[in-house]
């Protein structure tokens, strides 16, 4: 792997990352950390910010392997579809401001950005070769300053992280492409609260028949220099460590950088939610989840910080549908209802224009 060269300006923020937390008390982030140079430096400022409207969470659908993009309120009512202008559409996700949505659609599939009642909508890229797409399977990224977007392209079987600006330009690629043993793209990418990072979910290998099994070990990568990275688990929350199974951390910052949302295998077929603070410390477990597999929960802090959204299965029902759960851990919720077969996945809030 490599990563663009870094300004002597790199946030001691990074250092913190690289904790020394005992192997008993911790448990491996399924994630990367890659860091762009020249991009905006310090937190991005978000007081005082006026009434934009409604509070929603976007989210998208697969039925009958058709794909589209819902929007409906923070409480589950007034769920309606958007219908973008090159269809189908998915991994929609809302900039931070929640003014903007950037969004895969299209054949071939290509990066568009749009005001989020997905009108203006225009494409951020476009097809270089007949072997290459963008990856409709990974969740995009806004960075917190509303200037990029982060995604993956696929080329003859191997995958790499792009940005983007959302002005428009030529597409970075951040990395060479995800090797050996076998070639697959993260599932998800995010950026730090700084913007000069992106953080991805380390694939290590798959069985034949079997699940996918992601790093129980992160790498941050500072230019040719790679360091460990791992997240906290609260003291008995996990078994053994042999019963630790590599699930995909899918990490994800509240958006005034104070706060992860992550998740973990607690115990065979087990997992859950957990949140700490962004310096690694003060962890404890959120929310159990029901899907032994947890592939696309992909967790998601409101604009507020007080709530998380994420994706979970509904095995009595056969179909995915989107939770949100309060940070102290009450108010575990289902908000959207899907039909037998309907796969509801990728929440991100943003807000939406009022209607008298």
């Amino acid at each position: 792997m490599r990563a663009e060269a870094l300004s002597p300006a790199t946030p001691r923020m990074f250092v913190s990352l690289m904790c020394k937390l005992s192997v008993r008390a911790c448990a491996g982030l399924g994630a990367s950390v890659l860091l762009l140079a020249g991009c905006s430096h310090g937190p991005t400022a978000r007081e005082g910010e006026p009434d934009r409207g409604d509070l929603v969470i976007s989210y998208t659908t697969q039925v009958a392997q058709v794909n589209s993009i819902h929007i409906m309120k923070a409480d589950g009512s007034g769920d309606r579809v958007l219908r973008p202008p090159d269809p189908p559409a998915e991994s929609a996700v809302f900039s931070s401001d929640g003014r903007k949505i950037a969004y895969i659609a299209g054949k071939p599939a290509q990066v568009f950005v749009t005001d989020s009642d997905l009108k203006n909508a225009r494409p951020l890229t476009k097809a270089v070769s007949a072997q290459s797409h963008i990856n409709d399977s990974v969740a995009l990224a806004f960075s917190p300053d509303g200037k990029m977007v982060a995604y993956v392209e696929s080329v003859t079987g191997d995958s790499s992280i792009y940005v983007v600006d959302v002005t428009g330009g030529e597409p970075r690629q951040l990395m060479a492409p995800f090797g050996a043993p076998v070639s697959v793209p993260p599932l998800r990418v995010v950026f730090t609260p700084d913007s000069r990072a992106v953080v991805y979910d380390r694939f290590v290998k798959a069985g034949f028949g079997q699940r996918l099994v992601f790093s129980t070990i992160a790498d941050v990568v500072q230019g040719d220099k790679t360091d460990e990275l791992a997240l906290p688990v609260p003291d008995g929350i996990i078994a053994t460590r042999e019963e630790l199974r590599g699930i995909p951390a899918q990490l994800a910052y509240s958006r005034d950088g104070k706060k992860i949302v992550y998740q973990l295998s607690v115990s065979q077929g087990r997992n859950a939610l957990f949140v700490a603070d962004a310096d690694l410390t003060k962890p404890r477990k959120l929310a159990d989840l029901k899907d032994p597999r947890a592939e696309w929960t992909l967790p998601t802090f409101s604009p507020d910080g007080s709530q998380i959204a994420y994706t979970d299965t509904l095995f009595d029902v056969g179909a995915q549908a989107i939770f949100v759960v309060n940070t102290d851990g009450t108010g575990q919720r289902q908000i959207s209802k899907p039909q037998r077969g309907e796969y509801h996945a990728s929440p991100s809030w943003g807000y939406a224009a009022r209607h008298n």
